[in-house]
């Protein structure tokens, strides 16, 4: 057997995520050749390629050939002088739309992670990870952006300045009502008393 680097058929047996234990069980062989194959040290022969294409569909050739080269977005054209851009301006106010703008470009990144994860066939298991993790990060942050998180805090909600507003507003709603008013007033006082 050669010494063979990364092969397609390496990186064909290295997506299914299996450990060389589990082909070894699956294909009936050493758990030490597979481990050669995992490691791409040694190519599998041609009766241990057959049995990978029978078990893991990897065409018999795939471990003679490069993997194929993923395609690239061609690379943005480099501004000219006359497009410099102006000297820096002081720090933008950050508002409702440019918070939503932040999250709505975070969300197209997670799309863009998770895309790769379903259709890129080149994508070895510890980049799938990192795209996974990548992925899962900013599902985090756009969740603490756009407040649909699935942790819901009731003694944060009571300390954001919105929740005032509101507070404020239905204490305004009720003041021509004083029974109403009362029972509003006892009812936010015994919810703060509670967290």
């Amino acid at each position: 057997m050669s010494v063979t680097g990364r092969s397609y058929g390496l990186q064909l047996l290295a997506r299914t995520g299996c450990t060389h234990e589990q082909i070894a069980a699956r294909i009936d062989c050493s758990r030490s050749l597979a481990g050669h194959w995992l490691a791409g040290r040694r190519v599998p022969t041609e009766r241990w390629r057959d049995a990978l294409r029978d078990e893991f569909k990897i065409p018999v050739d795939a471990w003679d050939r490069a993997p194929p080269k993923p395609k690239r977005a061609p690379a943005p054209a480099a501004p000219s002088s006359r497009d410099a851009t102006p000297p820096a301006s002081p720090a933008p106010e950050i508002t409702v739309t440019s918070v939503r703008e932040a999250a709505a470009r975070l969300q197209q990144k997670v799309h863009e992670k998770l895309e790769k994860i379903d259709t890129d066939p080149m994508l070895m298991p510890l980049e799938w990870f990192k795209c996974a993790a990548s992925a899962a990060a900013m599902l985090n942050l756009l969740g603490k952006l756009t407040g649909q998180t699935q942790e819901v805090n009731e003694g944060r909600i009571l300390r954001l300045p919105a929740w005032q507003r509101i507070q404020d507003t239905i204490i305004t709603a009720a003041t021509p009502w004083p029974d109403a008013l009362r029972a509003i007033g006892e009812a936010l006082t015994r919810m703060g008393a509670e967290l």
